[in-house]
This record gives C-alpha cells, structure tokens and sequence, in this order.
C-alpha cells in the first residue's frame, strides 16, 4: 500500500498541472534509494560492507554475507552497478521492502 501511496504521489508531483497549487518538487521527496520505492524518514542511509556468498547469472540473484552480522542480504542484478561473483568484497545499502531486506547501490570495492 506505501508503495502504491508513494508512486501516485512522484506521480502526481510530476504531473501536476492539473492539480490546485501545484506540488512538492521530486528533489524535496528523500528516497532510500534510486531503485526503492519506499519513502525515507527519520533514518539514516547506512553504507555497509561484505561478501558476495553466491550470485546465479542466469538468474541475476544471489546473497550477500555482511562483515558485521551473521544473516544473508539478498541481491538483485538490477541493484548492481557492476558484474558481481562469488568472493568478491562489496559495498551496499539495505533497504526494506515487502519480502525483506536487500541490498541496493552494490559496488565491488576495490583492493
């Protein structure tokens, strides 16, 4: 429902010409991140660091194991801005949706 309830309003923002008073810039809409469609609020965007465990090509998904925890991010090709694989040491940013937490922004870091 948050995510219909945000789309209409980047929506209606962006199409506003109809609307009394106009609307709120996209600019002043804070967003976790660019492929997330779930509001910010009060918190902060925390870069975090970790493992690729596994990534399937075929499917563009896989897991990534964090430096400080013990539980798995799961990781979607179109949340990449890069080729990732197994082993490979990443930066990310986890956000929250319907079926959990993933991982979004995933860069590999450079030795």
């Amino acid at each position: 429902m948050k995510v219909i309830f945000v789309f209409h309003l980047l929506l209606g923002t962006l199409f506003s010409v109809n609307r009394p008073g106009g609307g709120t810039p996209v600019s002043h809409l804070p967003l976790l991140a660019e492929n997330c469609c779930t509001a910010q609020t009060d918190t902060e965007v925390v870069l975090s660091e970790g493992t690729v465990l596994f990534f399937d090509k075929r499917k563009g998904a896989g897991f990534i194991q964090p430096a400080s925890s013990s539980k798995k991010i799961f990781v979607h090709a179109s949340d990449t801005q890069e080729r990732i694989s197994a082993k490979q040491t990443v930066t990310y940013v986890v956000v929250k949706d319907k079926k959990g937490e993933r991982a979004v922004q995933v860069q590999v870091k450079q030795p």
